[in-house]
């Protein structure tokens, strides 16, 4: 299998992953117990971890070297919490074990993009292609779950997704990474009289980093803070949406098969 294979199925096998859970898992809370409030209140404590959480994984992965081994260790531990799952229905530990699995699956995407960007070496096309295998895996996971769903009942949401995110599992077990010590030249470089004469030149000082003064002049630009003001609005207007949609479709009336197939859409 090569390498690009093994990096579409990653995707198709996360996104999978992702897309059965953020679509039933508001349905899966309500039918355990959880009010309207605290639906809302632990889906939106799990995009403030995806803010602060990826930039200590980020951390992580330039001290130790190594982003694959800790995006295989994050996986899982994600899935022997979702284990924890089958366990209590309870408010608090529920909440708990979705934090700390979100904790954990924060790191994924951002390092593996990581990778597959470097296998791609900055070309756009080569990386749609193995991406697009992304949006596949969603949209079939998503299609396929509603109506089993509606066959048995939304308590199967769990065990879908246990199996969806050990199948992930597995597959990155597949990627290989080609690693590259920081501050080592190629060897073709190496080999180069350019490489030679430039291994007796003085090192070149790195650039200092932007003072914050510059930083907050940036955000003072109208044009930032235009931009960033929209971001937050179209976030707002989704937040809702993104957590209740499902929950409305079907106390209308819509089955899950339905609902599914929408959000495929």
């Amino acid at each position: 299998m090569s390498v690009a294979t093994r990096f579409a199925s990653f995707y198709a096998a996360y996104f999978a992953c992702l897309g059965t859970t953020s679509i039933y898992i508001a349905l899966y809370l309500q039918a355990i117990g959880f009010s309207a409030a605290q639906i809302a209140t632990l889906l939106s404590l799990q995009l403030v971890l995806r803010i602060v959480i990826p930039n200590f994984w980020g951390h992580l992965a330039d001290k130790t070297g190594g982003r694959l081994p800790l995006i295989r260790l994050s996986m899982l531990a994600s899935w022997v919490a979702t284990l924890g799952l089958f366990f209590t229905n309870a408010v608090l530990p529920v909440t708990l074990l979705f934090l700390f699995i979100n904790a954990m699956w924060s790191c994924v995407m951002p390092l593996f993009e990581a990778i597959v960007m470097r296998h791609v070496e900055g070309d756009t096309g080569r990386y749609a292609l193995i991406r697009l295998w992304g949006s596949v895996g969603f949209i079939v996971a998503v299609s396929l779950t509603g109506p089993l769903l509606d066959v048995l009942s939304v308590l199967a949401l769990l065990p879908v997704v246990a199996g969806l995110l050990a199948g992930a599992i597995v597959v990155a077990w597949m990627i290989i990474e080609t690693t590259i010590p920081a501050n080592t030249m190629p060897e073709e470089a190496l080999n180069s009289g350019v490489s030679k004469a430039s291994s007796t030149a003085a090192p070149v000082p790195a650039p200092a980093s932007a003072p914050a003064s510059a930083l907050w002049q940036t955000a003072k630009n109208p044009a930032i803070i235009a931009l960033l003001v929209s971001c937050i609005l179209m976030m707002a207007s989704q937040g809702a949406n993104n957590v209740f949609y499902s929950i409305h479709m079907v106390s209308h009336g819509y089955s899950k098969t339905t609902v599914g197939l929408l959000w495929s859409l």
